[in-house]
Formats: structure tokens, sequence, C-alpha cells
């Protein structure tokens, strides 16, 4: 009796901490689907899953949302995953010398020293143009935290950009933006 009821205590145990340790995983199957978004045909690159659970499906977030024109960041500090979508027109920092560049949807995340911004930023002139802007951050204060620069070649329209300045200003409470050089035209220092 006494190795039966053993057995049985040994039998409970392990059958309930298999069940304790199962509920770690969830089982999903593959979902081959394709995407259209926005009426045009986008291609799934290997690196990503589409996964169905409980009649759900899932997608990859960074793929759909980019798709999309949004901008999407993951901030590993609060577990949260930040995605902004605007469209040019609520583009709302500007350089008051310089009508044509506008910045906005600003996502800023602390990384180690340094802080990465994303955003959106639009030049209204055609073709490829070169820029040399920097974004200054300030406190409430009016003092000045930090900076990104933004420089390159920038096609028309509503492009997304990733910077990285030093220092951590992602509790600013407003930004400049100073548009130094655009296409051959020097505007002035950036401050």
């Amino acid at each position: 009796m006494k190795k039966f009821i053993l057995g049985l205590l040994c039998g409970v145990i392990i059958s309930t901490s298999s069940i304790v340790y199962a509920s770690d995983y969830v089982q999903t199957t593959l979902f081959p689907a394709k995407f259209i978004i926005n009426g045009q045909s986008k291609e799934l690159k290997s690196e990503y899953t589409i996964l169905n659970y409980s009649n759900h499906v899932y997608v990859p977030i960074r793929f759909v949302a980019e798709n999309m024109g949004a901008i999407i960041d993951y901030n590993n500090n609060t577990k949260t995953i930040n995605i902004n979508n605007i469209s040019g027109d609520l583009l709302t920092i500007k350089d008051p010398e310089e009508n044509l560049v506008r910045v906005g949807n600003l996502n800023l995340v602390k990384d180690g020293n340094n802080t990465r911004v994303t955003g959106n930023i639009e030049i209204l002139l055609s073709g490829t143009n070169i820029i040399g802007a920097n974004l200054s951050f300030y406190n409430d204060k009016g003092e000045k935290m930090g900076f990104v620069v933004i420089s390159g070649n920038i096609p028309q329209g509503l492009q997304r950009f990733e910077v990285t300045g030093t220092g951590d200003f992602t509790n600013y409470s407003s930004v400049k933006l100073n548009v130094g050089y655009l296409n051959g035209v020097k505007n002035r220092v950036p401050n």
C-alpha cells in the first residue's frame, strides 16, 4: 500500500509539474499568405514568418508598419513597441528659414550612453536632395540637452530616418530644426 501511495504521489507531482512547464509554450502553425498593402503587393522577407494561433493570424509588425510608412521602435527599458504613422501634412517641426524641409513623427530611445532618434523627413523638392541639418533638443528651461545630425542624399517626399546623438535627451521638452545646407545652398551654420 505504501508503494502504491508513493507511486501515486510521484505521478501527481510529475504530471502537475509538466502542466506548469508546458504552460510557457504555445503551439502555432505556419500560415502562408501574401501581403497587399495600399494596393501594392509586398514580398515578405525570409527572416519573417506568419503564424496562426487559435484561429488568429500573427504577422510581423515591423514589416507591416514600415510598409505602411510608419515608424516603429522597440524600447527595451520599458518593453514598449512604439508605432507612429502620420502624413507629411502633419510634420510640424520646421526651420523658419527653410520652408522646403519638415520633420516629425519623432521617437527617441535611450541606447546605452546615446539616444537613437527615428522619424520622418519630407523635402518638397523633386529628385534626390543633398541635405545637412540638425535637430536640437531642449529641456523645459530652454537648455540644450543634445542634438542629432541629418545628412546625406534624401529623395523627394516623405522618408524615414534614423540617427544617433550623444547623451540622453529622451525627456526633451522642445526641438528645433536647423537646415544648414540644401542642394548646394548653404543657409547658415547649424547651431
